[in-house]
């Protein structure tokens, strides 16, 4: 085949699927959730427990142990470095388990991904092998690359973190809410939540060596959910309430772990009551306070190799 005809084929490809995507958009889209204000860690920079009473905290008051986390994380930690091994159900289906190289900023937040291997293929068929977000930055969308793509355009693509045919069939969570900031607020708030309404049921398991987790020690606590549960994809948006969607992606049980050392939520398990998995997510290799060169969360940083 000629090379102006494969380029005469790309081109008619891209306009389908540019005509399929506005189809979707028309035609299919469901509606956006209804928005939220979401909370803010205030420190109040109170002294933090010793090691024994860190402990007790995980043994007897977890939404507490949250915060004692939080208030030190957000004074020790300006960003960090590490590999994410994640797995979801996702669209009626328990994916391939993803791993990799994660890159966050806190202040202001900005999130580099790129994957080492399990990348999942949109709906063109096309694998992202890197994303990337900078608050305030490329008009608040994220920066993809697609180098398998075959045009320009879909191999290095600007997209909404929020779009319903990209972004929210890609994973559980919004790109923003990446890192273990949003992840304790996210966690916390909903604990506390079941806590006030008497609803919190959990199981202290102790001091783990977590092998997902590189074989650091975590506490590892259970939550049992009053009912089958649903997180939002986004922190500012309100948690679903479709029977539909809650009964076929939501979860029974939670699990989190606390690195023993730094306390930090580095692992998470969403699980039904029969034991199946809807999510987990795992930070190793944590490196606390790197320095960032200029490329980090730029489209040449998500070229490198991971």
């Amino acid at each position: 085949m000629s090379r102006r005809r494969v380029l005469l084929v790309a081109v008619l490809l891209g306009v389908l699927a540019l005509l399929g995507s506005g189809g979707y958009f028309l035609f299919l889209r469901t509606p956006a959730p209804a928005t939220v204000k979401p909370t803010e860690f205030q420190d109040t920079r109170d002294g933090l427990p010793s090691e024994a009473q860190f402990a007790e905290l995980a043994r007897t008051d977890p939404v507490a142990l949250l915060d004692v986390c939080l208030s030190r994380y957000t004074r020790e930690v300006a960003g960090f470095r590490a590999t994410l091994e994640k797995q979801e159900f996702l669209g009626g289906t328990l994916h391939p388990v993803e791993l990799l190289k994660v890159s966050i900023r806190e202040k202001p937040v900005a999130v580099s991904m790129r994957w080492i291997r399990g990348a999942r293929p949109d709906f063109l068929g096309i694998h992202t092998q890197g994303v990337a977000y900078v608050e305030g930055e490329n008009k608040d969308a994220m920066l993809t690359w697609r180098p398998e793509a075959r045009l320009q355009m879909l191999r290095e693509k600007t997209l909404d973190p929020k779009d319903p045919l990209f972004a929210r069939k890609a994973s559980r969570y919004c790109i923003k809410d990446a890192g273990f900031l949003p992840t304790m607020l996210r966690t916390r708030d909903t604990w506390a939540e079941r806590q006030k309404a008497g609803e919190l049921r959990f199981v202290y398991h102790g001091v783990r060596p977590i092998e997902k987790l590189g074989n650091r020690p975590c506490h590892v606590i259970e939550r049992t959910c009053p009912h089958r549960e649903l997180d939002s994809f986004s922190r500012d948006e309100a948690t679903p309430t479709d029977p539909k969607r809650i009964d076929s992606e939501g979860f029974d049980t939670v699990t989190i772990y606390i690195d023993a050392e730094h306390w930090i939520q580095t692992g998470t398990e969403l699980k039904r009551s029969n034991g199946d998995l809807m999510g987990s997510y795992f930070f190793r290799d944590l490196e606390r306070n790197p320095m960032f060169d200029a490329q980090e969360f730029k489209l040449e940083g998500l070229k490198r190799a991971p």
